[in-house]
């Protein structure tokens, strides 16, 4: 995997569309990206201002397209899609100071998060510029795209989550009097212990933390576990034990997705930055396909890992799962 940086003008004045959702690279510029493959981390740094843009519609007219005041600084984190790649469709754009950009190359990004920031300041610190530096003319080439070690990467990442802390409610999270009744049976409290104690060992994904078990929000709703990953986005994990095929066995999909989407308000987090997660002993196809249709993720993890993680706990000594083991099963 490969780690970068690249600099975007701000979003034009009534545009929309996600921050950080590509790598662009005009016409001469594209064997820059060349090491750019699917699945590498891009770090996207918006600058304070941008060229403005000169329309011409069919019929002749002009008009302008001016930028929005950037933030200057890094505000998203993406994960690219595809290698750097033509776009055909790309315009040649003209710009009020006379110049002019074909944007010919291109690379989408899957926007992993943009409930964070990196002041341009501290990201000259970590890089080891000049305070003063303004990334004008950045990256190779001056192509405003740069490829970074993973040991700068991970600094980076590291203070943009930390810009809004992940365990850190911005509203009171209190339940009504009361809160949700019934008992809990010991396999299900079993496993929500496990992905509550040892996430990165039961969702064998590094950089989890957990925010809270038992969750209450102020509806009355109580998520089983809350966790946080590496890029700061908040996770409501549902617990079940064994989910079958019957219509009732949606009810776990349903929790996961609304306390996920409750999450980002309570936590100051983009529309967006959250995941909903499923985690049961079994789960039948017809409810993963529920889970792949509405981007809610499905794991399957071993009764006899959780138990073996009760077991251990108890002599004070934590098991170190070897990832790839077949013991968690993401479908």
């Amino acid at each position: 995997m490969h780690y970068w940086i690249t600099t975007h003008w701000p979003r034009r004045v009534g545009d929309t569309r996600p921050l950080g959702n590509g790598v662009y690279l005009s016409h001469e510029k594209g064997e820059v990206g060349r090491d750019l493959r699917p699945g590498d981390l891009v770090l996207v740094y918006q600058s304070e201002s941008g060229r403005t843009r000169v329309v011409t519609e069919l019929d002749g007219t002009t008009h302008t397209a001016p930028c929005e005041k950037g933030k200057g600084g890094v505000v998203a984190i993406g994960r690219a899609l595809t290698t750097v790649q033509r776009d055909e469709e790309a315009e040649v754009e003209q710009y009020t100071d006379g110049t002019a950009i074909h944007w010919e190359w291109r690379a989408p990004l899957e926007v992993l998060s943009t409930s964070g920031f990196v002041p341009r300041g501290e990201l000259n610190r970590i890089l080891g510029y000049k305070p003063t530096y303004n990334f004008r003319g950045f990256g190779d080439r001056s192509s405003g795209l740069k490829k970074i070690d993973q040991a700068t990467y991970v600094e980076i990442e590291a203070a943009f989550r930390l810009s809004r802390p992940p365990g850190k409610a911005l509203f009171s999270i209190e339940p009504p009097a009361g809160g949700p009744p019934g008992g809990e049976q010991a396999p299900h409290r079993r496993l929500k212990e496990y992905v509550a104690n040892a996430p990165i060992e039961a969702l064998r994904e590094a950089g989890l933390v957990l925010t809270k078990m038992e969750h209450s929000f102020p509806t009355g709703d109580r998520a089983d576990v809350v966790l946080s990953d590496r890029v700061g986005r908040a996770i409501a994990v549902e617990v079940e034990v064994d989910v079958g095929d019957q219509d009732r066995d949606i009810i776990g999909v349903l929790q996961a997705l609304k306390y996920a989407v409750m999450l980002e308000p309570l936590y100051g987090r983009d529309p967006g930055d959250s995941r909903a997660i499923l985690v049961a002993y079994s789960v039948s196809n017809r409810i993963r396909s529920v889970c792949e249709r509405y981007e809610v993720e499905c794991l399957i993890i071993d009764r006899a890992e959780v138990d073996a993680w009760h077991q251990a706990r108890t002599r004070q000594v934590f098991p170190l799962p070897t990832p790839g083991d077949g013991s968690v099963t993401r479908v």
